[in-house]
């Protein structure tokens, strides 16, 4: 296999996962403890093509699944701020980035809070 088909074979996020954990401030430890895997098992995630797998790297990223697949518009996300603060039921939630909005949104319609 040449060069250009091992590049058609990798996702972008295998190929630029250092600089996109850098860009999220995540070191490998703490990445792995949100995605829910072993430290020993890190190569194997930043490899990963399970769609699964890569959905949740998205939301913990901030960057839709089909940036992590082939790069494309990661430049838009890499660098996206929100910063904002909502109140819900008389709760106030700080946000940070798209996922806390997604976790906000997803408590919102599951448990009404």
């Amino acid at each position: 296999m040449d060069k250009e088909e091992q590049l058609r074979e990798t996702t972008f996020f295998e190929r630029n996962w250092k600089e996109m954990l850098d860009n999220a401030s995540l070191t490998k430890a703490e990445f792995c403890r949100r995605v829910g895997v072993e430290p020993s098992n890190i190569s194997k995630l930043f490899k990963t093509k399970n769609a699964i797998t890569l959905n949740k790297v998205s939301k913990i990223l901030g960057v839709p699944v089909d940036v992590l697949i082939d790069g494309d518009r990661y430049h838009v996300y890499q660098n996206l701020t929100i910063v904002g603060c909502v109140r819900v039921n008389g709760k106030a939630f700080i946000l940070n980035n798209e996922t806390d909005i997604d976790n906000l949104y997803y408590n919102i319609h599951h448990y009404q809070i």
